[in-house]
This record gives C-alpha cells, structure tokens and sequence, in this order.
C-alpha cells in the first residue's frame, strides 16, 4: 500500500478512522505500508498528524519517509529518511 499524508497539493490529511481502517486493511492482508509523509508538519484547520506506523500493527509493516527539506523550510535541500523495522529495511 503506498500512502501520500498529507497530500501537497491537495490540501488533506487521513484522519484516525480512515487510517485505523487502512491499518486493519494492512494487517489482514498481510501487506506492507510504504508512507510518504514528508508534509507531516504542515498540517490542516489544527488536526495533529497521525503516522500511519502508529497503529496497532504497522510498526512492523510500515516504511515512514520524511524530509528535513519540508520540516526545517530549506527546500533546495534534498535530504530525506526512511524508518522501518530491519527486516523490512533490509
């Protein structure tokens, strides 16, 4: 499953139930979540990111990508992260 929240230039953001269900989905079907959210810090009307990774079950089936360029404002700068459980990571 490849998740973009939230999504620039849409302007949205997944909120607890529709992730909690993505979560269940991913759990189910025994799938792997790979999560741009390299926008995480802008956020929308006050609502507070939610990781997918951090529901029951995706610790371990989720791949997290962030961006120093989006969080820190320095968009010229191309560097960004992946987080995932070792087996997933390897």
């Amino acid at each position: 499953l490849i998740l973009n929240n939230p999504l620039n230039p849409a302007a949205t953001m997944c909120g607890a139930n529709e992730l909690a269900m993505l979560a269940d989905f991913c759990v189910a079907h025994d799938l792997v979540a790979i999560c741009d959210e390299v926008w995480e810090h802008v956020t929308f009307d006050g609502a507070r990111h939610l990781p997918l990774i951090g529901f029951p079950g995706m610790r371990e089936r989720t791949v997290k990508i962030g961006s120093a360029g989006k969080i820190f404002a320095l968009t010229g700068f191309k560097v960004g992260w992946m987080c995932a459980a070792a087996p997933i990571a390897r």
